[in-house]
């Protein structure tokens, strides 16, 4: 107030204040923005209204200064912020990836391993979910194909003796027919 009095004229003050008394002597009815790089200010006007006449305006002016270095603080703030939301999805992703990914890697590798004699099936998932129900189907799969390879070998075991059996009776019915 002591370098710019209450209620006196913009063109009594500095020149610099001319473009501005311009710039307020527009008639609008709204709430304006107007930044003079000369002042080094940023200017908001607002109409004073009562029973719907306009009977002045406010004019508040802030330094430029002040609004670059709240926006300053205030960019560095929101970057800070988004790089710990950003830290904070990646790792829940990681942990959330793993944690789908380590049944399925049990399952592939019990799949690679199908062919030995010895499956550890302990390693495969088993719960109410999807992969779940998948580690107890190839669970019960290993275990059909274990049994199916046993009765193979006690057919084919069987066959070989059925073999040697019909082989023994030819040889001795060759022997027993001369005698």
């Amino acid at each position: 107030p002591r370098a710019l009095p209450v209620l006196r004229s913009l063109t009594e003050l500095e020149p610099a204040f001319t473009a501005l008394a311009s710039w307020i002597e527009t008639p609008e009815n709204n709430i304006r923005a107007h930044t003079d790089s000369a002042l080094e200010r940023v200017f908001v006007a607002t109409p004073i209204v009562q029973n719907d006449e306009a009977i002045g305006r406010l004019l508040v002016g802030y330094p430029l200064r002040w609004l670059h270095e709240r926006f300053e603080a205030l960019a560095w703030r929101a970057l800070w912020a988004a790089l710990a939301v950003t830290l904070s999805i990646m790792l829940l992703g990681w942990f959330w990836a793993r944690r789908i990914v380590q049944p399925l890697t049990a399952i592939t590798d019990a799949m690679e391993r199908l062919n030995e004699d010895e499956l550890d099936s302990k390693n495969l998932p088993d719960g109410n979910d999807e992969v779940g129900r998948l580690g107890r189907t190839f669970r019960k799969l290993a275990a059909d194909l274990k049994l199916k390879r046993q009765l193979e070998q006690q057919m084919i075991t069987s066959e070989r003796m059925a073999a040697v059996g019909r082989l023994t009776a030819g040889i001795a019915h060759e022997i027993n027919n001369p005698l």
